[in-house]
């Protein structure tokens, strides 16, 4: 018999989810277009970025002429060149010219082999400072330029990355937070904390601070789970998968709304503004719109409040009789849990003991901060043989 009335009583507000659902449509789906508008900003966050560091073709912007400095462009226009040289195969290091008795330009021995090369002093080449983006002018400004993310500073592309991606691996340990504070006062304050790092990253300069910004950016993933619980609580049982795909169909939205920003925006700034400016228009009306979970605060004891919100819901959906049908005093969600039923920490305690889970906890951040932040993170002498193959094959 309890079982049989314990089944009744989730039937009471399954049943209430179910009436406003299909009383009002328009509610739910204004909730959930608002709520995915977060997994939308998720593949602005990734995808902007890739394509904001993206390589493109460069060439150093200086040369070595009779022992001095001097910038590419200010002799490109004017001197005659040796023969078969091209500025574009120094990429790294700067070409050492000299001029002739007869005022042309020649190439030293130690620059490259050119066939116009001459044997004059044996002076190691030196390293390129300032780079030219091709084409000249770059008809597109990205973050791979203007922190010249080239020769010995290109493993800053996958760093900057690896700092957003970092973030999110260490916010996983905020998820049980939405069970403790609420669904929505979680889902807020990571949104706006990834958002407020968002439009600080417009206007910072030292890159540096950019990667703190995107680190933090990262901790702003908890706001995505708890949006899919957020509409999970919010929606009927019938309407849940639905409801629950469009999360990811607005994901892909913002993959594909990714490109057609960069394609039709050629500033990473201004590229970064509009994605951030797309999910500010959503984002400012989540206090004042999106309710908290009456689910969660009937499981936690805030009748009242949830009995405020789900009148408000009603009154949306134009079904304010249906509450009424509806107890709040005594249903599944308030009533205390059958002790004799076997709790889920104690199976999953018993499989993964915290000292094991924290064991493998460490030895995966371990292994993946050395294959990220290492250039050669797991065979030096690996690592030297495809150099050495490589210089082989380049000479």
């Amino acid at each position: 018999f309890s079982m049989l009335s314990t089944a009744l009583e989730k039937m009471q507000y399954e049943e209430l989810l179910t009436k406003i659902s299909k009383s009002g449509p328009c509610y739910r789906w204004v909730i959930t277009n608002l709520i995915a508008i977060i997994s939308m900003k998720a593949a602005f966050d990734m995808f902007i970025l890739n394509l904001v560091t993206a390589s493109v073709p460069f060439h150093c912007a200086e040369i070595t002429l009779d022992n001095q400095t001097v910038p590419w462009s200010s002799i490109a226009h004017n001197a005659s060149m040796p023969d078969n040289f091209t500025i574009n195969s120094f990429i790294c290091s700067r070409p050492r010219l000299f001029r002739d008795s007869d005022g042309s330009l020649r190439l030293e021995s130690s620059s490259e082999g050119n066939a116009s090369t001459v044997n004059r002093t044996s002076v190691p080449a030196e390293a390129c400072s300032a780079w030219t983006f091709l084409p000249d002018p770059p008809t597109r400004w990205t973050m791979f330029m203007e922190y010249s993310m080239v020769c010995e500073r290109q493993y800053l592309m996958d760093r900057i990355q690896t700092m957003l991606q970092f973030g999110i691996c260490l916010s996983t340990v905020f998820g049980p937070l939405g069970d403790i504070i609420g669904r929505k006062t979680v889902l807020v304050g990571f949104a706006y904390l990834d958002i407020s790092c968002n439009i600080a990253v417009i206007f910072v300069q030292d890159l540096t601070l950019q990667m703190v910004l995107r680190f933090i950016m990262g901790f702003g993933a908890p706001a995505v789970i708890i949006s899919t619980i957020l509409i999970t609580e919010l929606v009927a049982e019938d309407y849940r998968g639905i409801h629950g795909n469009l999360m990811w169909i607005l994901f892909c939205l913002g993959y594909s709304g990714s490109a057609a920003i960069s394609y039709f925006i050629h500033n990473w700034r201004v590229q970064t503004a509009v994605a951030c400016a797309i999910a500010g228009v959503g984002y400012a009306t989540f206090i004042p719109v999106i309710p908290e979970s009456p689910r969660w605060l009937l499981t936690r004891g805030y009748t009242k409040r949830a009995k405020k919100i789900l009148k408000e819901i009603c009154k949306f959906s134009g079904c304010k009789e249906v509450l009424n049908e509806f107890n709040f005093e005594h249903n599944e969600l308030v009533e205390p849990p059958d002790e004799n039923k076997p709790q889920r920490r104690t199976v999953f305690s018993k499989f993964f003991p915290g000292r094991t889970y924290a064991g493998w906890s460490t030895l995966s951040l371990s292994v993946y901060y050395r294959s990220t932040f290492s250039p050669c993170p797991w065979s030096t002498s690996l690592c030297r043989s495809r150099e050495t193959s490589s210089q082989k094959i380049s000479t």
